[in-house]
């Protein structure tokens, strides 16, 4: 360039290298391809009425449920004359280390319901939040392995004398140490059929029926039932004293199982709903056995945040105006508010859990990702 009869030699601006935000842009977008994903499960209910006789069919992804009516009187009327909780079942043949829920009484604590549920080929009746049973809090554990794929009559009772499981009228196990309690009071409990209030613990199998009695029922009338059901997948005709819920579910389409027990108790099975409480942040507490399950998602949490550390450093290394220590810092917080987003987001999403053992990996992930292109980077001698 010519000024004033001198050249002055000009320098062209740099071009900027975009690769590096690219492959950011990239990592990003996988990370939040993965992290909001619904893991194939739909939005609406998957418990729909069967087509070839009375019952619900779950198919993974949905509950039934009854509104609240466990309050403080009648949960004091289950304390003081015990319970029988009878289902027309057909159970199906389960693997994997996955806790399935069949029938959950909840008043807004885990630590109180009372729960049938399934694991692999083993009913579980128990009170509490002992699912891989670590803490060896009572239950009650029946093996299924000769029942699979056909109906079942399940009576559960429990009362002063202990609590008992019949499969078909038939006594399978009995504890009499074992008390069992329906929660209820304030806030009043209700029903969950066929998943947990939370919609990750679906269970995969077709219900017939039933039926719930503030009493418990002797071993006669427990046969009785078996015997006068009508249908391979019917609730008996009988409706003893103490009826408390009677929902025999033979409608075969609408929104609503009607309960005849006279108490109005219904079952609602809403295409719209597939949860009833959300849960933001699991505790660490939360999680129960070191299994393969577990140490694969801390590995895909951790390792998966590296690259975004790394490529974010990388990006704002090149400013001088702050130190090593402040351009880390400020990508750990960049990972762990990037987390915390995918995190409150996935608390809304079915058969997806929010975590905060997630949140930490992932911070720690983008943090190592920091400190990998700073050794990276002195390794070159760019540093």
């Amino acid at each position: 360039m010519k000024i004033g009869g001198l050249y002055l030699e000009t320098q062209r601006p740099r071009a900027i290298n975009r690769v590096p935000y690219v492959l950011f842009g990239l990592v990003v977008a996988v990370i939040l391809y993965a992290g909001l994903n619904p893991d194939g499960k739909p939005f609406r209910n998957g418990a729909t009425w069967s087509t070839d006789g009375p019952g619900l069919e779950f198919d993974g992804a949905g509950l039934a449920y009854t509104f609240p009516f466990v309050d403080e009187v009648t949960a004091e009327r289950f304390r003081e004359s015990g319970f029988t909780l009878e289902m027309v079942l057909e159970v199906p043949d389960a693997v994997g280390s996955k806790f399935m829920f069949l029938a959950d009484f909840h008043d807004g604590s885990d630590a109180n319901q009372l729960l049938l549920g399934q694991w692999r080929r083993w009913l579980i009746l128990m009170n509490g939040d002992d699912y891989d049973h670590s803490r060896r809090l009572p239950r009650i554990s029946v093996d299924l392995s000769s029942d699979l794929g056909r109906p079942l009559l399940v009576t559960c009772t429990s009362g002063v004398e202990g609590s008992r499981v019949y499969i078909d009228g038939v006594l399978r196990f009995e504890k009499r140490d074992v008390r069992l309690t329906i929660p209820g009071g304030l806030p009043s409990g209700r029903l969950v059929l066929g998943n947990s209030v939370y919609g990750d613990n679906p269970w995969t199998g077709r219900l017939g029926g039933i039926s719930l009695y503030s009493r418990v029922q002797s071993p006669e009338e427990v046969r009785d039932n078996h015997t006068h059901r009508h249908g391979i997948l019917a609730l008996s005709p009988i409706r003893p004293e103490g009826c408390e819920l009677w929902v025999p579910m033979v409608e075969g389409r609408g929104e609503i199982a009607w309960d005849r027990s006279g108490q109005g108790r219904d079952v609602a099975v809403r295409s719209d709903v597939t949860y009833l409480s959300r849960r933001v942040f699991d505790p660490l507490s939360s999680y129960g056995r070191f299994d393969a399950s577990f140490w694969s998602d801390f590995r895909v949490n951790l390792f998966g945040f590296v690259p975004f550390g790394f490529l974010l450093m990388s990006l704002i290394a090149g400013s001088r105006k702050r130190g090593m220590i402040a351009n880390i810092v400020s990508v750990t917080i960049a990972g762990f508010l990037l987390s915390v987003g995918i995190e409150f987001v996935q608390s809304w999403f079915p058969a997806r859990n929010s975590s905060l053992l997630d949140l930490l990996l992932n911070t720690l992930g983008a943090e190592l990702g920091a400190w990998l292109w700073v050794a990276f980077s002195k390794f070159l001698g760019r540093f």
